[in-house]
């Protein structure tokens, strides 16, 4: 194999390399990191991951071959590819949730609505936890005046009011979580609503302005005929 550097002539140097090489033989040109020019029917293996131009018999260029990918280079390209696969996929999961949104509500005003009575059913909810929560704690209450009067009397308390008082805490701890729960999972509702409602509004474009306006024109035309 003969290797030409940049201080002899290009065409010399394509001539000899064709003139003593199989017919079929390619000549290849690349560039050190020293900046010096080479020309080669091989490439050997300290320069293969140079960039690299395959040339025909009169010299000029046929193919460009890209210098061999750092470690660090495929690694950045497939965190890359992860990232646009991660986008994708989330795009793809909007796309149809948005439909879905379309398809669901006919208006704003409807989503709106259906926003209003599921907050309203959790509420609901709540305060019946509540009711119940009081009447707990009514329980928990009498429960101490009862064993407060053994103790008053000079009696040791029995065993089964102070397992009473036990488990009427326990359940009040367990109602106090569960009206926690139902809050949060309230507040999380209207959260999910309102940016269904914003992305309605985006999705819609101006169609959603009408139909308030619309359902608005109804309202003050009914409550004036009334």
């Amino acid at each position: 194999m003969k290797i030409f550097n940049s201080s002899l002539s290009v065409l010399c140097a394509i001539a000899l390399m064709f003139s003593i090489a199989p017919v079929q033989a390619k000549l290849y040109k690349w560039t050190d990191d020293n900046g010096k020019i080479h020309y080669s029917d091989k490439v050997p293996p300290q320069h293969s991951k140079h960039k690299r131009d395959e040339l025909n018999e009169q010299g000029i260029t046929v193919k460009k071959i890209e210098a061999a990918k750092t470690a660090e280079q495929l690694k950045k390209e497939e965190e890359q590819a992860k990232i646009r696969e991660e986008q994708k996929r989330k795009d793809e999961k909007q796309a149809a949730y948005d439909q879905m949104l379309l398809a669901s509500y006919l208006s704003e005003e409807g989503l709106i609505n259906s926003r209003d009575a599921n907050i309203a059913a959790i509420e609901n909810i709540i305060q019946a936890s509540n009711d119940t929560l009081k009447n707990q704690e009514q329980r928990l209450m009498d429960l101490r005046k009862s064993a407060a009067n053994h103790e008053r009397s000079g009696k040791s308390v029995p065993e089964g009011i102070l397992k009473q008082i036990k488990n009427t805490r326990d359940q009040i701890q367990r109602t106090h979580d569960y009206i926690a729960i139902k809050q949060e999972e309230q507040e999380t509702t209207r959260r999910k609503y309102e940016k269904d409602i914003q992305r309605y509004r985006e999705l819609k474009g101006n169609d959603s302005n009408h139909d308030n306006e619309n359902a608005a024109t109804t309202e003050k035309s009914t409550a004036t005929s009334n």
